[in-house]
Formats: C-alpha cells, sequence, structure tokens
C-alpha cells in the first residue's frame, strides 16, 4: 500500500507529497487566508510532478525526515537517500553508516539526523559528520522510531526494547523502569511535547 508524505520545504509555498512513486503538488497559500476566516476562499491552482525510476527516486521507503537545513532524507533498504526539491541523491559519507538498511529517521529540532538500522545500532549525523554507535547494534535489533520530549531527551522503540540516549551513550530501559521486558513497537509523548509521560506500545500490544 501506497503511503504519502507531506513535506513543507522551507519558507516556500510548495508541498510536497511522497510515496512509492513522487508527486508534487503546488498550492498558492494567499496571506489573507491565514489571518481571518471570513475572508473568501482562494481558488486553489493545483500541478504535478512525478519522479519516479527513471528520475533515481528511491524504492521501497521506509521512513522520511527534514532536517533545519531544508533537506528531506528518505530510509531504505538499500541506503540514505537526500532530496534538494529537485534531484535525489546518495551522499558521499553514505559508506560510514553502519548499514545501507535503515528504518526509520528522526530530525530533532536542535539540528542533525538520527539514523535506526533494520539491523540494529544509531547513527548520528551532522554538518556531514557521522557518529556511529554500533556497540548497541546486537543488543537492539530493528529500530522502529524515536521520540523526544520538551527537554530533549531522545528515546527509541527497538525489537530489543526502550532505549533512552543520556548525551554520550545509548542505554537499555527494561523491567527495573517498569517498562515491559518485550519488543517495542512504538514510543511517543503528547503532540504538544510538554508531557513527561512516554507512552509505549510493545508489539503484542493492539494500542
Amino acid at each position: 500500500m501506497t503511503s504519502f508524505f507531506l513535506w513543507l520545504f522551507g519558507k516556500s509555498s510548495s508541498a510536497y507529497f511522497l510515496g512509492l512513486v513522487l508527486l508534487f503538488v503546488h498550492i498558492p497559500w494567499p496571506e489573507q487566508c491565514l489571518v481571518a476566516q471570513t475572508q473568501p476562499s482562494a481558488k486553489l491552482e493545483v500541478g504535478h510532478d512525478i519522479w519516479g525510476f527513471k528520475e533515481n527516486a528511491p524504492q521501497g521507503t521506509a521512513a522520511f525526515a527534514q532536517t533545519i537545513d531544508g533537506f528531506l532524507w528518505i530510509a531504505t533498504q538499500i541506503g540514505l537517500y537526500r532530496f534538494d526539491g529537485t534531484r535525489f541523491e546518495l551522499p558521499p559519507f553514505g559508506n560510514q553508516l553502519l548499514s545501507a538498511n535503515v528504518s526509520t529517521l528522526f530530525a530533532p529540532s536542535s539540528g542533525g539526523l538520527w539514523i535506526g538500522y533494520t539491523f540494529g545500532g544509531f547513527s548520528f549525523l551532522n554538518d556531514g559528520r557521522i557518529t556511529n554507535y554500533s556497540e548497541t547494534a546486537s543488543a537492539t535489533g530493528t529500530v522502529r522510531n524515536f521520540a523526544q520530549n520538551a527537554n530533549r531527551v531522545l528515546w527509541a522503540a527497538t525489537s530489543g526494547g526502550l532505549w533512552k540516549f543520556d548525551a554520550s551513550h545509548w542505554q537499555h530501559i527494561g523491567p527495573e523502569s517498569n517498562v515491559p521486558a518485550a519488543p517495542i513497537r512504538e514510543a511517543r509523548f503528547d503532540q504538544a511535547r510538554t508531557s513527561q509521560n512516554l507512552h509505549v506500545a510493545p508489539t503484542s500490544s493492539r494500542i
């Protein structure tokens, strides 16, 4: 099933929808639409461009994340792709990653990009430099997703349980902290991110 992703590209009024095939939709957004509901609705002008295999669009997309420099990053089973609004590329530092099989991404508001792998482990990309946390790879299993609270404490849901980053290394959080000793499907904070309560869904959970 094709999934779609909404991306606001920098300060542009263009909105990008990406899936297994990339679809571009441009929607003018007049200022008056933002200030009052009494203003008449603007007529939308919709066009589209499609990026497919011939345009080097990645196949088998697993996750998206946009970093503060405007780049859109795309996780796939064959590498980490970067999209600048015009073209896709495999960045030159790709061979420094723990694996080409990337399962999830997270772009913190403070900058950089966290990378999780299908076969375990974490990497952090910042200003073109890669920091690998390979010592955790065998223990984490597949990294499912990242979650960060308002205090910028970073957590990761993995098939090896729940993990927490303490600014220098990753540590496993288990039954000693009342966390199920089971694979974790997802970890999330409230959308406002003001709550310190982390919601954890074990793989066996249907929530």
